[in-house]
């Protein structure tokens, strides 16, 4: 049985903490629509998901609840976070349509959070009831503005908890070293401290033993060991230094706080992009796009498969360096460098192996995104399909079956 990472109880909320009390009824208003059938179309469209608006769930916000450990994971969240997104877009639209004077010109700003809290479901005793343990969580905060496309996130820096308290306390202050940190985040005000555009992530977990497969956890999974990071990303460079001379002081508060013997250590990372992933300025990743129809879904040459070819772009005549890292090998140059035994990932070179890549800086090899490759959101670049194994993996199975054909042969 494959395992996977813990299952997830996942959150995502739209405030209006950013909008005048003027604003918020007319938005309430447009996504309502007449006699709520807007709203009451946008919930039977959200199936395996809870929306809610208003005092309903948090005062002054548009809210989305699920939970990651059912049969479909967490796809009914992805899809309803698009449906929401496309819901408040429209509704801005009509209210600057019907605006008048100067409230045509007035600024439409969402402050959002993420927040996903890995579980594993435990019974200790083997014949009571199933208990949930929480293991990690991850938190977001980003910004969303009205505009026709979002601005690629070209420019990231890594923060990872470094020292002998990584393995000897944090299972044990994960969780006040996290809320530390994200209280001082939410505090930050958007748009002035920190550029509207930029999007931070907060990982944390305490480890967890693998885990197999029991109610409310639809596969088996694996072990992890303690870990803690902060990662942030904006367009530019010059945003990415506004927000981590934002950032950085409230790390260094929060450990000095708690009198942990750790750093958090960063490292940067400049990815250009030729086009933006669809949705990567609301959660911070490259996530699926606009949810289809099943219809739709089942044509093989369009939609995603589009989308990542595009977003492959292949650029073989740049060189590498140590903050730069193109995508500079196509799919046929993997394959022939793999089974000559000299391919480097880490670079996308083909005169060397991997573990002597000169550069110290370890980046996703399927994306070339400063995020670890097991946890790439985007579809396998060798064989166009989305996996839980790593993109070597994937160039092994492939060229074993190619070795195996010729062999009968």
């Amino acid at each position: 049985v494959r395992r996977r990472p813990p299952p997830r109880s996942l959150t995502h909320r739209f405030e209006f903490s950013g909008l005048q009390p003027s604003q918020v009824t007319q938005l309430i208003k447009e996504l309502d629509g007449e006699d709520g059938s807007r709203w009451k179309k946008l919930e039977d469209r959200c199936v395996g998901a809870e929306i809610s608006k208003g005092a309903a769930a948090h005062t002054d916000s548009l809210t989305i609840e699920c939970d990651g450990g059912g049969s479909s994971g967490r796809r009914p969240f992805d899809d309803a976070v698009a449906y929401l997104t496309d819901a408040v877009a429209h509704a801005v639209r009509e209210c600057l349509d019907a605006a008048e004077g100067a409230g045509r010109f007035q600024k439409w700003m969402l402050p959002w959070t993420g927040e996903e809290v890995m579980f594993v479901n435990t019974d200790e005793t083997g014949d009571g009831p199933i208990m949930r343990q929480e293991v990690g969580i991850e938190l977001r905060r980003g910004c969303w503005t009205l505009r026709r496309r979002a601005p690629p996130h070209s420019h990231s820096v890594r923060h990872t908890m470094c020292g002998p308290d990584v393995e000897g306390r944090l299972p044990d202050i994960w969780r006040p070293l996290v809320d530390s940190v994200w209280q001082g985040v939410l505090a930050l005000p958007w748009g002035s401290a920190v550029p509207v555009d930029a999007v931070v992530v907060i990982e944390a977990t305490a480890g967890n033993l693998a885990h197999p497969r029991c109610e409310g956890m639809r596969s088996a999974c694996r072990a992890s060991a303690p870990s803690a990071c902060v990662v942030i990303t904006a367009p530019s460079e010059e945003e990415l230094e506004r927000a981590n001379a934002a950032i950085s002081p409230l790390l260094a508060r929060a450990l000095s706080d708690l009198k942990a013997n750790a750093l958090f250590v960063p490292t940067s990372l400049c990815m250009p992009q030729l086009r933006g992933p669809r949705a990567s300025a609301l959660t911070g990743l490259a996530v699926p796009g606009r949810p289809r129809a099943r219809s739709e879904a089942s044509s093989s040459s369009s939609g995603d498969e589009a989308d990542d070819a595009a977003s492959d772009e292949v650029m073989s005549d740049v060189e590498p360096s140590e903050g730069f890292r193109p995508i500079r090998l196509p799919r046929e140059k993997v394959r022939d460098a793999y089974l000559q035994g000299l391919l480097c990932l880490n670079c996308d070179a083909a005169d060397h192996k991997h573990q002597e890549c000169p550069f110290r800086k370890k980046v996703c090899w399927n994306c070339h995104a400063n995020h670890p490759g097991n946890d790439c959101p985007l579809r396998c670049r060798f064989c166009k399909d989305r996996h839980d194994y790593p993109l070597l993996e994937c160039v092994k199975r492939v060229c074993r079956r190619v070795s195996d054909w010729k062999k009968s042969k």
